[in-house]
Order: structure tokens, then sequence, then C-alpha cells
């Protein structure tokens, strides 16, 4: 029944779009499949008719009242003028345009290429054809989780336990929450071997999966998650490192720090950055590479060094 009247809809929205003068009841009663299936209009047939003039009217679609005869004033037809219904033609301006094109290559997950893909082919289909934003002012990148997210929040709203490598162990965790810190996205939840724990979804080795039945468990209150997740975190900043960031790069550990007057390459900045825990450090600028250089002698600089060698060997 919907698809018929779906249908029905479509057909009365064709009609009226491609007649050039208003088209009376009588009219489309005769002409759009739909209608056609009743030897003699009813007030059911009405009724119908007016219900389909509100959906459309719901949809956006302007339906306008007029004569159908031009030496008439009485308003008994129907009609949708072609201008009411379809796009103007889309123009931007260049300022625009490599603002479109900017935003294409600042989406680096293929949870949303696609989409923009899509969009930007809608476009130029339009006759709008962005131009190329040239060499950016700097390289961004759309966090949205990669490949893991979707799974994880179906795991956390249906409460249903998901099982994934991490660390190279296989682990099975019942999903309470997905935060954000720092740029990255964490997935905090109950671990059978360990407890309470959070995971950072950017080392997740394997694909999520779902295990098991829906409701399977039932979530902490939102409070007491919130309490986990502040004692999960860890200790408060004691000490403190000097990096050198490259321009534009290492956003979260910008964040994290202060700019601080002091030599730093060309191209780079000096920031200051706090740290509680040096194994954590540690991993946060392996992860940005090139980009961050330790300036400060000592346990920082030794263990990143002694990081990249150990990988080194292994490539």
């Amino acid at each position: 029944m919907a698809a018929r009247n779906e249908e029905r809809l479509l057909n009365l929205t064709i009609a009226l779009l491609d007649s050039t003068r208003f088209m009376t009841k009588e009219e489309i009663y005769r002409k759009v499949e739909g209608y056609t299936d009743v030897d003699e209009p009813s007030d059911a047939t009405d009724r119908k008719f007016e219900r389909d003039k509100d959906d459309l009217r719901a949809m956006g679609v302007s339906i306008r009242t007029g004569p159908s005869d031009v030496w008439s004033d009485l308003n008994d037809g129907y009609r949708i003028f072609p201008e009411d219904y379809f796009l103007p033609e889309m123009t931007f301006t260049a300022e625009e345009s490599r603002i479109i094109a900017l935003a294409n290559t600042i989406v680096a997950d293929p949870l949303i290429e696609e989409g923009v893909r899509d969009a930007l082919g809608k476009l130029r289909a339009l006759g709008a054809e962005p131009v190329s934003a040239g060499q950016p002012y700097m390289v961004a990148h759309v966090l949205t989780g990669g490949p893991h997210l979707d799974i994880l929040d179906e795991a956390v709203r249906t409460r249903t336990a998901v099982q994934f490598t991490y660390h190279d162990k296989l682990r099975e965790v019942q999903g309470w929450k997905i935060i954000q810190r720092f740029g990255f996205y964490y997935f905090l939840g109950f671990e059978q071997s360990t407890g309470p724990r959070i995971f950072k979804l950017a080392r997740i080795q394997s694909q999520a999966e779902l295990v098991g039945n829906s409701g399977a468990f039932d979530s902490p209150a939102p409070r007491d998650i919130d309490e986990l997740v502040a004692s999960l975190e860890g200790p408060e900043p004691t000490r403190s490192v000097r990096v050198a960031l490259r321009d534009f790069t290492a956003g979260h550990l910008r964040r994290r720090g202060v700019t601080v007057k002091g030599e730093a390459p060309l191209g780079y900045e000096l920031v200051e950055i706090p740290y509680a825990r040096l194994d954590e450090i540690i991993s946060s600028l392996c992860e940005v590479g090139p980009d961050a250089l330790v300036m400060d002698p000592g346990e920082v600089r030794d263990g990143v060094l002694a990081h990249m060698r150990f990988w080194q060997g292994r490539i």
C-alpha cells in the first residue's frame, strides 16, 4: 500500500509539473494513474487528493492554485511551477570553491570519504566545479574513529559485547562509552580479565566484532562512568618536556602544551608539554614521527630514541 501511495504522489507531481496550465480535479482524476482506478470519483477520491496535496506540501513541494480557464476568475485548478520545484542554477565564488576543495582534501577517514565524493559529484552535476585548493595553509585530518567506530558505537547502544585484538591479545569487552581526548577516540568498557579499562581506537589491531546477544549487560550510571573515566585517565601531570613541533601538525600535542620561547629548527615551533606517565608521552611523540623533535635531554628523548631504534631494526 505504501508503495502505491508513493507512486501516486510521484505521478501527481509529474503531471502538475509538466502541465502548462492549471489542471482541475476532474482532469487529474481522469489522467493521473492512481486516481483512474474508479469509474466515478467520489468523496473518498476527493479526500485522497486532499491528503496527497498535504503530503506534497509537507515535503516542500509548492502547489499553486489558479483558474483552469484563462477567461475565468475561478481558482479551480492546480499546478507546480518549475521555478518553484527545481533548484536554481548553483554557482560559487572563487573563495567558496576553494573552501569546498579544501574540505575534500582534509577528510582522511574511509567512513566519510565516500560521502564527500558523492556530494562533490552532485555539485558537479549541477554545474558547480570546485576549483583546486592548491597548497593548503595546513594539512588537517577529520578524525572519525576509523573503521571501528560504527561497531563500537553499536555495541554501546545495544549493550552487546564486542571482540577485538589489542596489544596482540584478543579482548572481549562490555562497552560503556566512547570518549574523545586530545584528538583521538577511546572506548571505555569492562574486560573480564582486567576490569574497567580504556582502549584507544587507533591501536585496535583487528576488525571489531559483536559477540552474543544485545542487552546482555547493564551499563553503569552516567555519573559512575564519568568517575571511571577520570580515574582511568591517570594522575595529573607532574613533569614537562620541551618539544619542537612542525608547523601546522600534531594538534593534539599543541593543545596539551603551551608555546614557549627558545630555539627550534626552521618550520618548527617550541612547545612545552606536561605529562604524568613516561610511557604515555613517549608513545604520543612517536606517533607523530618527524613532526615532533624532543629538545630537552633526558628520559623522554632517550625513550623516544630507544623506541625508534627498536622498530627500525624490525622494518
